[in-house]
């Protein structure tokens, strides 16, 4: 018959086990979640994309975000592509001017 302290003892290998491959699980997932997502965005703070637009998006080479190619809020020169493109490049859509594609 076990003694109390040998049932504690147990108790506490199998929560700290437990506990390590919740821990592990957890990590592993996160990582190859945001490994399948897609490419690295430009910017930490951007939201990805939920929708794509259909029509063409305009970036700028030094930019963050793809905007519809009437949009105020571009900086610098702006290049024409596809959505599909802009988000492969890890381009984010415009807050002001993309927020279709933000909206799940």
């Amino acid at each position: 018959m076990q003694t109390a302290a040998d049932q504690n003892l147990m108790c506490r290998r199998v929560w700290i086990w437990s506990a390590a491959a919740l821990l592990a699980g957890t990590l592993i997932g996160f990582g190859l979640s945001r490994a399948s997502y897609g490419p690295p965005l430009r910017s930490e703070h951007s939201q990805p994309a939920v929708k794509l637009p259909q029509q063409p998006v305009v970036v700028a080479a030094d930019g963050k975000l793809f905007h519809d190619p009437a949009c105020t809020h571009i900086h610098g020169k702006p290049e024409r592509m596809s959505a599909l493109d802009a988000v492969r490049q890890g381009y984010t859509p415009c807050t002001r001017c993309m927020r279709s594609a933000l909206k799940r």
